[in-house]
């Protein structure tokens, strides 16, 4: 039987110069990875070659960083087929398989290890301007009106930006379902209505969307809605917020107009992060803002330290980021076919699927049905955050983080769980 090669899902750092020998770090690191779940019990660890290529160490630190491993159960090792997360470990319950959305997928830990070797050479340079060129650079959009702010996420950024507007609370729209981090941005916050802005109380001077991909559902809004929302901007002076989607690449937006590039351009702002693209640890994000506005969030918002920031840049302009995303959209296609195959799911985002479940059950039901199954799922109403109940019944369903063994044998089981 021939096994899948796989990649690993987190960061690694091994410091050469510590004290701690490298086969303890890195067996510490995996072990860590292991028992918070970011690794999913029966997953194949990488070859010993193709780890030791990846982070630039010797094979024998592999094999001896394995077999620490193995020693303390975190690793099962197969002849001729190599070394497997021990079932059990992960997720602490066996023949658990994670289907819940957002976890980390395929990081480029040869990246991030080089990334991280030339910031280490240039820790005395100044940080922000090697990263903002890059950043724009990479966006290639960036009007000459508007100024480029680096930030410590999405999250952080959207909480800079209604700071500086002087919004907040029922001042706020948001569209919904929702990233979580949209939401824990505007505490008591209004929902956007599913016909547009047409009809939102006039007190509104913000409106917070996703026109590219509204996450979970992967709702991209049309040209009219697009337009719809610079006519309420220009005509009642309120501001605009996208939240980018900066994870893959989506050839169902060809031909549509960013929100920036509309007549409403000096009332809208731009709001990204690379948590999903490269590992949700890595709180690197950026506002894009009319100058006046830009100063503003400067003064405000939290940033990435000088070390991080140099690897950003490093990562952006080697052209690492934008081969990190191609390389998504790859995965993303390929997963989705193995989910279209099993189950009868909705939803056009690139990296979860929504699937509706059967007559007579609750999305809450279906997840405990799941969990029985030792399937782990998230329902729909998670991402209605005003109490508003979905338009569907439905489970939100991550898998491009999964082997396909492993996500295969998830979905049947889910299956199983919801029909019998």
């Amino acid at each position: 039987m021939r096994y899948q090669a796989e990649l690993l899902t987190f960061p690694v750092v091994l410091r050469r110069d510590g004290a701690v020998p490298l086969r303890e770090q890195l067996a510490g690191q995996i072990a860590a990875a292991i028992d918070s779940g970011a690794v999913v019990c029966g997953m194949r660890m990488p070859s010993i070659r193709t780890l030791a290529d990846e982070l630039g160490i010797s094979r024998g630190v592999v094999v001896a960083a394995y077999d620490i491993l193995h020693g303390q159960g975190h690793l099962e090792i197969r002849r001729g087929a190599g070394a497997f997360v021990q079932t059990g470990r992960s997720g602490a319950v066996i023949g658990y398989v994670d289907l819940m959305p957002g976890r980390a997928v395929a990081f480029p830990v040869r990246a991030w290890r080089a990334a991280w070797h030339h910031a280490s050479l240039q820790s005395g340079s100044a940080a922000a301007p090697g990263l903002l060129r890059a950043l724009a650079e990479h966006l290639g959009w960036v009007p000459q009106t508007h100024d480029i702010v680096v930030t410590a996420g999405a999250g952080a950024g959207l909480r800079a930006a209604l700071s500086a507007l002087g919004c907040g609370g029922p001042t706020v729209a948001l569209e919904e379902p929702g990233a979580p981090e949209m939401w824990r941005a505007v505490p008591g916050g209004i929902p956007l209505p599913r016909t547009g802005p047409v009809g939102l109380d006039g007190g509104v001077r913000t409106i917070v969307v996703s026109p590219n991909g509204s996450f979970p559902t992967g709702r991209v809004l049309s040209e009219r809605d697009r337009l719809v929302l610079a006519d309420w901007s220009r005509g009642g002076g309120g501001y605009l917020v996208e939240m980018a989607e900066d994870t893959v690449l989506r050839r169902d937006l060809a031909g549509l107009p960013r929100l920036i590039d509309t007549a409403a351009r000096d009332r809208v702002i731009v709001v990204g992060g690379f948590e999903r693209v490269l590992s949700p640890a890595l709180k690197v994000g950026y506002v894009i803002a009319p100058r006046d506005i830009a100063d503003l969030i400067a003064q405000r918002v939290d940033q990435p330290g000088h070390l991080l920031q140099l690897v950003a840049a490093h990562l952006i302009a080697d052209g690492a980021l934008a081969r990190q995303m191609q390389r998504l959209t790859r995965l993303h296609t390929q997963k989705r076919s193995i989910v279209d195959s099993t189950l009868r799911v909705r939803g056009r985002c690139p990296c979860t699927a929504l699937l509706p479940v059967p007559a007579g059950m609750t999305a809450v039901s279906a997840a405990s049905a799941a969990a029985g199954r030792g399937i782990g799922v998230q329902t729909l109403d998670r991402y209605y955050y005003f109490g508003r109940r979905p338009v569907a019944q439905a489970l939100v369903l991550g898998y491009s983080h999964l082997p396909d063994n492993v996500l295969r044998y998830g979905l049947r089981r889910l299956q199983h769980a919801l029909h019998g």
